[in-house]
């Protein structure tokens, strides 16, 4: 049958900064003697760095300064586009901050927490931090300001602008050589993505029905794509629950074995072969524990590079 649908997860399923996470300091430009740039409905800045972690994106701080009733600050960490510029047309994470709580008597550092966005870095990504804001000052009385430090501090990136600081027009994004933002991110190095794999438990056969107290095996397939190149799946690491592979011989050869059996899911449930080499395991059915009232089973192991991968199939419990 068809695989349950999962979305990327970290390989800790929860945490908080506050708790369970290890943040690290990972970039940071921390001088905010240069002045300010005023945030409003107009202009956007944005500080580019190049990451040096390897882990999950936390967040970001930034020193800033509110007034007014209801000011607003959104701050978005987008890819560059081919010019070294933010690809306006990728977020990969966002946060907004609003309300009175923002307006405090002097400037500070502001954490941004992106954690929501599932954003996993490794050493080398460029990346940007855009700052935005709706606040119209003249109207409102509201406006952000937004600190940065004398010079050009920072070798992995650069403050930029959406307006020509010569002219004063709008330029798309600009250059503005000579200063960087105050800012530092934060990556927590113990959380690593995991791949998500398309599972077919007992190909050809629906439902899967399973009984636990059977001492024979559950074949399940990890299934095959362009992308997916089930060779490099690391068959020693394997589960189905808590039971792993089953091995033969004095070597305890896992038995699996690589063939197309499942992946075409259009004229049934009980899937078809698809064109593509599909990773089949044994796994011994009495140490099986399904998962969400006896209706789930996951597989969990690691490709041969130590990344983590997860799938999972309904499965039918019987006496």
């Amino acid at each position: 049958m068809k695989n349950i649908p999962f979305i990327v997860l970290p390989i800790c399923l929860a945490f908080s900064i506050s708790s369970q996470a290890a943040p690290e300091i990972d970039q940071a430009q921390t001088n905010h003697s240069g002045g300010t740039n005023n945030l409003n409905a107009i202009n956007r800045f944005a500080q580019t760095f190049t990451v040096g972690l390897e882990g999950k994106f936390l967040g970001v701080d930034l020193w800033m300064e509110f007034y007014g009733n209801d000011p607003d600050v959104t701050v978005s960490i987008q890819p560059l586009g081919p010019n070294g510029f933010p690809d306006d047309s990728i977020i990969l994470g966002q946060k907004t901050l609003s309300g009175s709580a923002l307006v405090g008597p002097a400037a500070r550092a502001v954490y941004f927490d992106l954690e929501g966005a599932n954003l996993f870095v490794e050493p080398g990504d460029e990346l940007a931090i855009v700052i935005s804001s709706t606040d119209n000052p003249p109207q409102t009385g509201d406006l952000a300001l937004l600190y940065w430090g004398v010079g050009a501090l920072y070798s992995g990136g650069r403050e930029v602008r959406t307006w020509n600081t010569s002219n004063g027009q709008p330029c798309g994004w600009c250059a503005n050589d000579g200063r960087d933002m105050y800012f530092t991110t934060y990556v927590d190095t113990e959380l690593l993505p995991v791949v998500v794999v398309d599972v077919d438990i007992k190909p050809g056969s629906y439902p899967n029905s399973i009984n636990l107290s059977s001492g024979g095996s559950t074949p399940v397939a990890i299934l095959g794509s362009p992308e997916l190149d089930v060779n490099r799946i690391n068959t020693d690491s394997l589960t189905l629950g808590t039971s792993g592979v089953k091995t033969v011989g004095k070597k305890n050869k896992s038995l699996c074995s690589i063939e197309d059996v499942s992946g075409d899911f259009s004229q049934s449930n009980e899937g078809a072969p698809d064109g593509h080499l599909d990773l089949v395991c044994q796994f011994i059915t009495i140490e099986v524990v399904p998962e969400d009232g006896n209706t789930i089973a996951t597989v969990n192991g690691n490709f041969y590079d130590g990344t983590a991968l997860e799938g999972a199939d309904t499965v039918n419990i019987v006496p």
